[in-house]
């Protein structure tokens, strides 16, 4: 449960999870209003969290070379194609955990 959400006595944000897991290529725009910067991605969605009203993939990123999990904001993705990359979730992977570090402070 988030923060916020302990504050306001709601639950945890909604989560969706994809039974079947394929990689997806997207192109993501850089942050900021002023950005013009694009750049593809292949990611390996692991949950849709939404928080606030807004969207976020939590995922690992196959085009960084850090062993992370990174968070996408939907509404930066340009565009997207499901890729026929199979890949698995870790079992240790709690979206929920996840969900509380991402949203701290925001």
């Amino acid at each position: 449960m988030t923060l916020a959400a302990q504050a306001s006595g709601l639950s945890t944000p909604p989560v969706l999870r994809r039974p079947r897991w394929r990689a997806a290529s997207h192109t993501h725009a850089a942050a900021g209003p002023e950005s013009r910067l694009e750049y593809p991605l292949v990611v390996e969605p692991y949950a849709l969290v939404n928080h606030r009203g807004n969207w976020y993939v939590l995922g690992k990123s196959r085009t960084h070379a850090q062993n992370r999990l990174f968070v996408f904001k939907v509404e930066r993705i340009l565009g997207a194609r499901v890729l026929h990359e199979p890949f698995t979730v870790p079992k240790d992977f709690d979206v929920q955990h996840y969900t509380l570090i991402f949203t701290r402070g925001r």
